[in-house]
């Protein structure tokens, strides 16, 4: 039948068509004026780099439905035909006749010698690959993001700690210099 490698065909186009969605809504941000004085972009962007993690889950889990719907379909390309029958009216035609009218008619039921199905199991491999590569990227991406943020509150913390510090020995000196009046 040809429902078989119909099947998981939408299958891989619709997890390729989502991961198309997903990377263009998390590169957006990215490509958003910074220098702009609206602050939506730079709460986008903020946004978008605190979600990182949950960008490359997102992107592992279409790897994986989309390595799932693969296997089958390449298993289906490689092994199988599509079934052809033919009517008329409801009497069904011999399949001598309805391979003889195919043969003709220049049309193959195997599925590996049908050009638009070699490009469904040819361009979803390489999605794949990128996506995964991609995925890997955004976890070490959120790795260093954390670790900046962490730093970076360290350094806020200990420049509050030093203005205190320094607005503390103002308040002693003029303690002092009243004292000494």
């Amino acid at each position: 039948m040809f429902l078989d490698i119909f099947n998981v065909g939408v299958l891989a186009t619709t997890s390729t068509t989502l991961i198309s969605v997903l990377t263009f809504n998390y590169l957006l941000p990215l490509l958003l004026p910074t220098s702009s004085s609206s602050s939506f972009f730079s709460c986008l962007q903020t946004l978008s780099t605190k979600t990182l993690h949950i960008q490359a889950y997102s992107l592992f889990f279409c790897c994986i439905i989309l390595l799932a719907a693969m296997i089958p379909f390449m298993l289906f390309f490689a092994m199988r035909e599509a079934v052809v029958r033919a009517f008329v009216g409801m009497l069904e035609l011999p399949k001598e006749v309805v391979q003889k009218v195919s043969a003709a008619s220049g049309s193959m039921p195997v599925y590996s010698k049908i050009d638009y199905i070699r490009l469904v199991a040819i361009f979803p491999w390489f999605s794949l690959f990128f996506t995964f590569i991609a995925a890997v990227v955004l976890l070490k991406a959120d790795k260093v993001a954390r670790v900046a943020a962490v730093l970076n509150d360290n350094l806020e913390t200990s420049d509050k700690k030093a203005k205190s510090e320094a607005s503390d020995e103002k308040e002693t000196e003029s303690r002092l210099e009243k004292v000494d009046v």
